[in-house]
């Protein structure tokens, strides 16, 4: 669980039976207020926000309100930053039509800081040129129960040329067919 800044949550995880709660949710954000910011997608594939309390006692969400038009989340604006001090970076999405899910998709985009506004040709590409020299490792675990062969091959393409774009060299992709199976493979979830 993270916290409405994107940092990983000194509370303690969910138990089992809470996360079932949870199980559909895509993103759950602890607020630290006693309420959770819950993204999913609905059956279009489009996000959907509500803001929620949830009582351990009776594992169960409370009355779930709309989005405020005040609330902000910007977790995620420093990500060029965060990028540039890490060694190794983990993404763990469910595979939507072999790419991300649209919440970690987003947040890729938002690290285009990572990178200078400048060009480059690169293997025939138009790509930005490298900011900062450090050489992260990349781990990328998608999950989902009717992954096709099709969409592994363009999920694989995808990560390989992300990596290509942000100058990564090693890089590892796992497929699981569920949130289970992936927890049993990778140690930091």
């Amino acid at each position: 669980m993270v916290d409405a800044q994107g940092n990983v949550g000194s509370r303690q995880p969910l138990s089992e039976d809470a996360a079932k709660v949870f199980n559909n949710y895509d993103r759950i954000i602890d607020k630290g207020d006693g309420t959770f910011l819950i993204v999913y997608y609905d059956e279009n594939d489009y996000a959907k926000e509500f803001i929620a309390t949830y009582d351990p006692a009776t594992d169960t969400l409370g009355q779930a309100t709309s989005m405020p038009d005040s609330f902000a989340y910007n977790g995620y604006g420093n990500m060029g930053e965060l990028l540039s001090k890490s060694e190794k970076v983990t993404i763990i999405s469910r595979c939507f039509y072999g790419s991300y899910s649209p919440f970690v998709k987003n947040v890729l985009d938002r690290s285009i800081p990572y990178l200078l506004p400048f060009f480059k040709i690169k293997n025939n590409e138009t790509h930005h040129k490298r900011r900062y020299q450090n050489n992260i490792k990349l781990e990328v675990h998608f999950y989902g129960e009717n992954i096709t062969e099709k969409e592994a091959e363009t999920a694989k393409k995808l990560v390989k040329a992300n990596c290509i774009n942000f100058y990564i060299k090693n890089y590892e992709i796992s497929f699981s067919r569920s949130f289970d199976e992936l927890r049993g493979k990778v140690n930091a979830i």
